[in-house]
């Protein structure tokens, strides 16, 4: 979770220059459980939202970001069975929530090929 949770939360605090208004809400909604994080910053513009997950692709100025923090998130939800997404918040800001499974045990993990962040973060090759 702190592999999700980590880059959303620095990421909203950079959105909003260390100002108040970032809301982090957990909840179970069916068989799921989401992780929200939601900041009031400038956004993302709708033609870069479709890249925000890809690795290395970041909107800050260079030297202040790899641009792998979101993809880190959402590949580390992806380990847990779950998914990551984005939406724009009404009134400028960003919504992301990661939903995972509350019952874990039909994710084995043992069975599973590589993910993409393992792949990335060892150099294993995936299968």
């Amino acid at each position: 979770l702190e592999r999700i949770l980590d880059p959303l939360l620095d990421n909203a605090r950079r959105a909003m220059n260390d100002r108040p208004g970032i809301r982090l809400s957990t909840g179970k909604n069916g068989d799921e459980f989401f992780l929200q994080v939601e900041d009031q910053g400038p956004g993302i513009p709708p033609d870069l939202a479709q890249r925000i997950f890809d690795p290395f692709f970041t909107t800050r100025p260079p030297g202040q970001g790899l641009g792998l923090g979101l993809f880190f998130a959402r590949n580390a939800a992806e380990q847990l069975g779950g998914k990551l997404t984005f939406s724009p918040r009404d009134g400028g800001g960003c919504i992301f929530c990661a939903r995972l499974p509350l019952d874990a045990s039909s994710f084995d993990r043992k069975t599973s090929s590589v993910s993409p962040y393992e792949a990335l973060r060892t150099g294993t090759p995936r299968h």
